[in-house]
């Protein structure tokens, strides 16, 4: 009794007698019954309706995280060119700075910055015919350079083979990229494999060009 009697004020305060309280709920759910039926919808198409959203859902979630991987490989592969296109920049630098070079030590340090700059570009630009072309060139030209230390130069040597090979992967119609691979094939005493990409290279450079070698064979 106590209880009922603490519980009447807030019934008069909503409105509402003590006995229809109690069937409050009941008539609520009927009212939103009617109410969806008048709409054409029921709680169980809603249900099955929901169950035939959700592959939709799954797959539109699937195709945008497919679009953001996508996104960031792209972002990855601009990122690994452009440090490629940097160590470029920077292999011309110390080109520069060992042309003018006065004594054998200093040539030494610059062919050495410029040779880790070389190897960032075999590794991370290789689609880049021009750099490993330039890396080619430049290293058959220092290879010569008695003053440089002998093991460095075996090293740019075996350097030579891989950028010239790599440039004529970049662009294999290129003449001039079989040109020099013929040159570097030369280099290292190679006769045969040179004659091969010298004929490739006479193959496609214009009419009327005649291509030799550094030796001028």
């Amino acid at each position: 009794m106590p209880h009922r009697q603490a519980g009447q004020p807030a019934l008069r305060l909503a409105g509402l007698p003590a006995y229809e309280a109690k069937t409050l709920p009941g008539r609520i759910g009927a009212m939103s019954s009617r109410r969806y039926r008048r709409r054409g919808h029921s709680p169980l198409s809603l249900t099955r309706d929901g169950a035939e959203r959700g592959p939709r859902h799954l797959m539109v979630r699937l195709c945008a995280t497919a679009a953001i991987l996508l996104i960031a490989l792209l972002f990855v592969a601009e990122s690994v060119e452009f440090y490629g296109e940097l160590a470029f920049a920077r292999f011309l630098y110390f080109c520069r700075l060992g042309d003018k070079c006065e004594t054998p030590l200093e040539l030494t340090g610059a062919v050495q910055d410029a040779s880790d700059e070389a190897s960032l570009i075999i590794a991370y630009d290789r689609g880049s015919p021009d750099a490993l072309r330039e890396v080619t060139k430049t290293y058959l030209r220092w290879v010569t350079k008695e003053e440089l230390d002998p093991a460095l130069r075996l090293g740019l040597a075996d350097t030579i083979p891989q950028a010239a090979a790599l440039a004529v992967c970049a662009a294999p119609s290129d003449y001039e990229m079989w040109l020099w691979l013929a040159r570097s094939q030369s280099a290292l005493g190679l006769r045969n494999q040179s004659d091969l990409c010298l004929k490739r290279a006479q193959e496609l450079a214009p009419p009327g060009m005649k291509l030799k070698l550094l030796d001028g064979t």
